[in-house]
């Protein structure tokens, strides 16, 4: 994202820090700022997104962050964005042109620069990573005065961050401060949105997918352009409605696999209920089964032993009968 500084010279036009170890300049960020960028990287889930931000230096001193943008990703995933450089040049030309005065000889409204970038943490809080603090640091080094704001958003969270320094990545304050327009730097900021859509509509919008335009997002949807903060908060309606959606049609698998999975176990309950009653019907009462044990037994001669006797009481078959004592009796 290297810039010529004879470039960087037209449009950077705030006094000099007096010192390399001067204090960095405190910030405004504005809510509608990290809200608008919010609804546009929510539905983007855990994929990092990252933009630019437009603003001037208040007499105050102070880096005051008004508008900015998000283009297209050259690279996005959990852990790290990256979106062209050219980008820089593009923003910075934008600003330019909106600072062109308009019949005036001598205008001292403040001038519109590139004041700031901001990228998103989804879901892993708010700190600046080791690529996070080497592209801060670059971003400073082609600004001569030695501004530059970096917003770091957790959409997933609902958190925000403004940091001064890439020396201290764990120090950050929430989005805040009012934005403060006179009519001649309002008209400055319309200007560059609409220089904006400009280049939206000859580039396409997947080139440059969201406009954030802040406080000014009224008169800017009142000229005629897009709302993108209306547009992402549908999108993220219908990306919740698509999941609430799936997680139904899955919950409905469930439910369908269940309910089958049911019928198979209480048909095989029906099945060992069944085979127990035949197991049942198959060995009877037991009562029975030891009545039918003591049945009468016929026994032949040659089993008996041999005693003494006519062969009348000895010839044949002698039944004998086991009585319930035990005892055996001839009939």
């Amino acid at each position: 994202m290297a810039l010529t500084w004879d470039f960087l010279r037209r449009w950077y036009s705030p006094k000099a820090p007096d010192s390399q170890e001067s204090a960095p300049s405190p910030a405004i960020v504005p809510r509608s700022l990290v809200d608008q960028a919010k609804s546009f990287t929510a539905p983007r889930g855990r994929l990092e997104m990252g933009g630019l931000l437009v603003g001037h230096v208040d007499r105050s001193g102070r880096n005051v962050c008004v508008v900015g943008f998000f283009p297209e990703q050259t690279e996005a995933s959990p852990g790290y964005c990256e979106f062209g450089g050219g980008w820089m040049a593009v923003a910075a030309a934008a600003a330019e042109y909106a600072n062109s005065p308009v019949g005036l000889p001598f205008d001292d409204t403040p001038s519109l620069r590139v004041i700031g970038w901001i990228h998103t943490h989804p879901g892993i809080g708010l700190f600046l990573s080791g690529t996070d603090t080497a592209t801060y640091e670059a971003n400073l080094e082609i600004s001569p005065d030695g501004r530059f704001v970096a917003v770091v958003v957790d959409p997933l969270r609902n958190e925000d961050g403004v940091f001064l320094s890439p020396d201290s990545p764990n120090e950050h304050c929430p989005a805040k401060g009012a934005v403060v327009l006179g009519s001649r730097l309002r008209r400055r900021y319309l200007k560059f949105l609409s220089k904006m859509e400009e280049i939206r509509a000859e580039r396409g919008r997947e080139a440059l997918p969201f406009i954030v335009s802040g406080d000014l997002r009224n008169e800017h949807v009142a000229a005629g352009h897009p709302d993108d903060y209306v547009d992402s908060y549908l999108q993220s309606v219908n990306t919740i409605r698509d999941e609430v959606k799936s997680m139904y049609e899955r919950l409905e698998e469930v439910r369908i696999s269940v309910n089958e999975a049911i019928v198979v176990v209480v048909g095989r309950i029906d099945e060992i209920e069944k085979r127990f009653v035949e197991l049942g019907e198959e060995s009877g009462n037991p009562e029975e089964s030891s009545l039918i044990e003591a049945e009468t037994v016929v026994v032949s001669e040659s089993d008996l032993p041999v005693v003494d006797g006519s062969e009348e009481d000895s010839a044949g078959l002698v039944s004998v009968s086991q009585n319930a004592e035990g005892g055996l009796y001839d009939q």
